[in-house]
């Protein structure tokens, strides 16, 4: 009995989509792109990243968007930026497990690399 727990287990986990695939990423990946291109219309205007989200508010994103995906929350954002020309930004999200990706735009990285554990 114990060993067809543990087979079911295995089953289980290996048909669990991996971080940076299926429906949960797809779902918290669109609010990132949301959120990347209000930090790139910022800089566009101000010829310089935002220093914080909130910097963001009301002109680009509201601030129900932002406390909506605070740390802690299904979905939640990352964001540092030395207000210049460089920022790192970075999602979190369940399902299944916890999972992270993030986008480095100091090398101008345009794709999302993802991490997570079940």
């Amino acid at each position: 009995m114990k060993m067809l727990k543990l087979m079911m287990l295995c089953i289980l986990i290996s048909a669990c989509a991996e971080p940076g695939e299926g429906r949960a990423y797809d779902s918290a990946k669109e609010q990132a792109e949301t959120i990347v291109a209000a930090i790139e219309s910022f800089q566009v205007r101000h010829n310089a990243y935002p220093r914080a989200l909130e910097d963001l508010v009301p002109d680009y994103l509201s601030a129900t968007f932002i406390k909506d995906h605070a740390p802690g929350s299904s979905v939640s954002f990352h964001y540092d930026s030395n207000g210049s020309d460089e920022y790192k930004f970075e999602f979190s999200y369940s399902g299944p497990g916890r999972n992270s990706c993030f986008r480095d735009q100091t090398y101008k990285q345009k794709r999302w690399e993802c991490k997570g554990y079940y």
